[in-house]
């Protein structure tokens, strides 16, 4: 399939998520409708919940009723300097459909990772139509586990020294520290602060 709408995806899932850009996938599939196998590949250009990339390149195979994640990355190149995030790891079908309060094994569960280590607040006038401008290294991974109904989040988030201009507001935010938490359901935040001009956030 090749330049399909992107939002033909999100409408297939049932989602209500505004996507633009397009898609082209290959995939190849083998085995019988009770225990079929084979692998995919997906790239995209355009944007998801307002969130805007140049490139998503994926890669998946399937069996066993599970979704090898072998590589799934969106990257944005601005000022001649590429940023991405990454996700990979294994979807078990069984995770996708359970009920949210739904007790499954280990191999039934999700077990994604997804990382920024190449991420950054660049991205966020992508994001954000407020954002003017972003400067600033995120740093860390989250391990996803659970169900998509009920999912579990470990792992952490930092960033050091980072600024965001909003537009329509005279001062900088400058030196944002960011130190977070992931902890199953919780979510620590352990440091945050910022100046704002002549004043101090924490």
């Amino acid at each position: 399939a090749k330049n399909l709408e992107l939002g033909i995806f999100p409408k297939l899932a049932g989602l209500d998520v505004e996507t633009t850009g397009t898609t082209s996938l290959a995939a190849e599939f083998k085995g019988t409708t009770y225990n079929p196998f084979g692998s995919a590949t997906l790239t995209a250009t355009g944007s998801i919940a307002g969130a805007t990339f140049d490139s998503l390149n994926g890669v998946f195979r399937f069996k066993d009723y599970m979704i090898d994640v072998v590589s799934l990355i969106v990257a944005r190149e601005i000022s001649d300097k590429k940023y991405s995030a990454s996700i990979e790891g294994l979807i078990p079908l069984k995770a996708l459909f359970a009920e949210s309060k739904e007790s499954l094994t280990d191999n039934e569960q999700l077990k994604l990772k997804i990382s920024l280590d190449e991420a950054n607040l660049s991205l966020l006038p992508n994001m954000s139509k407020l954002v003017a401008f972003g400067v600033g290294d995120l740093n860390g991974s989250v391990d996803v586990t659970g169900t998509a109904a009920h999912p579990q989040l470990n792992g952490q988030i930092s960033l050091v020294d980072g600024t965001v201009k909003i537009k329509n507001m005279k001062s900088l935010i400058e030196h944002i520290n960011i130190s977070t938490l992931f902890k199953g359901e919780r979510f620590d935040v352990e440091n945050f602060s910022c100046n704002i001009g002549d004043g101090l956030f924490t």
